[in-house]
C-alpha cells in the first residue's frame, strides 16, 4: 500500500458519499492528498485515472496533477465547467475537454484513459470529446521523478484545489475502457493492474486515507469422499 498524507483540511465526511456511506471532503483552501512517487506510477505505457466527484462550487479544480519538470499529466475542471484530461509530453501538449457543462452538487465518474498512442475523456461512462493522439505524452509518468496530487495542481506552476466530495479514485497502469461503458454502483476491488485505490471511507472527520491493497477473498470448496 502506498502512503497517503493529508495537506491542509482534507478529511472523510459522512455528509455525502457515491459508494459506501464516506467520501474525501475538500475545502478548496489547500486541501489535497500526495503520496510518494512510486515505480507503480511508471506505466511508461497505458494508464487510467478516474474518480466520482460532488462539486461544491466549481473553478479551476484539480482532481489529480502529476508534475516532473515540465511535464504534466492532469485531470482538472475549468471555470467553464468542463471536464478536461491534459498530457504536456516532450512532443507537446494534448488537451482532451469535455462537451458537457458540469453543475455543482451532482455527483459524476470521471475518467482519462491512455491507451497505445490514443487518449480518452469519459464523463459517467460516456466518451465526452472524441479521442486524440498522446504521441509523445507517454513518458510523462516516471518512477524517479515528480510529484503526485490528489486534489490539487501544484503550486509553483499551476493553482487549483478542489471544493467538494471526492470518491473511490483509483489509478491504474493499464486502460481500464476504451469504449463507452457503466460506472461502478459498488466498490472498486484491487487488483494486479491497481496502483492507487482510495474508496475515502471511515469516521466523519477523519484525516486518514487509505491505499486499498487488499487481495480479494475467493472462497473455495474442496468435496472430501
Amino acid at each position: 500500500a502506498k502512503t497517503v498524507t493529508v495537506v491542509g483540511n482534507a478529511q472523510i465526511s459522512t455528509a455525502q458519499s457515491k459508494i459506501g456511506g464516506a467520501a474525501g471532503l475538500f475545502d478548496n483552501a489547500g486541501d489535497y492528498l500526495t503520496t510518494p512517487t512510486h515505480a507503480d506510477f511508471n506505466t511508461m505505457g497505458d494508464y487510467t485515472i478516474e474518480c466520482f466527484f460532488r462539486a461544491t462550487t466549481i473553478a479551476q479544480d484539480f482532481l489529480f496533477t502529476k508534475l516532473n519538470g515540465s511535464n504534466q499529466v492532469s485531470l482538472y475542471m475549468t471555470a467553464a465547467k468542463k471536464i478536461v484530461f491534459y498530457m504536456d509530453g516532450a512532443s507537446g501538449v494534448i488537451i482532451l475537454t469535455g462537451a458537457t457543462t458540469l453543475s455543482e452538487g451532482v455527483w459524476y465518474h470521471f475518467m482519462g484513459v491512455v491507451s497505445a498512442s490514443t487518449g480518452y475523456l469519459f464523463l459517467d461512462g460516456v466518451q465526452d470529446v472524441a479521442s486524440a493522439s498522446v504521441t509523445g505524452a507517454r513518458a510523462d509518468f516516471n518512477p524517479l521523478l515528480g510529484v503526485y496530487h490528489i486534489g490539487a495542481g501544484q503550486s509553483t506552476v499551476i493553482a487549483g484545489f478542489i471544493d467538494g466530495y471526492m470518491d473511490e479514485f483509483r489509478f491504474s497502469k493499464i486502460a481500464r475502457h476504451t469504449a463507452n461503458f457503466t460506472p461502478p454502483t459498488s466498490a472498486y476491488t484491487w487488483d494486479t493492474d491497481t496502483a492507487l485505490l482510495l474508496h475515502c471511507n471511515g469516521a466523519n472527520g477523519s484525516t486518514v486515507f487509505t491505499d486499498d491493497d487488499t487481495i480479494p477473498f475467493t472462497p473455495r470448496i474442496m468435496l472430501i469422499n
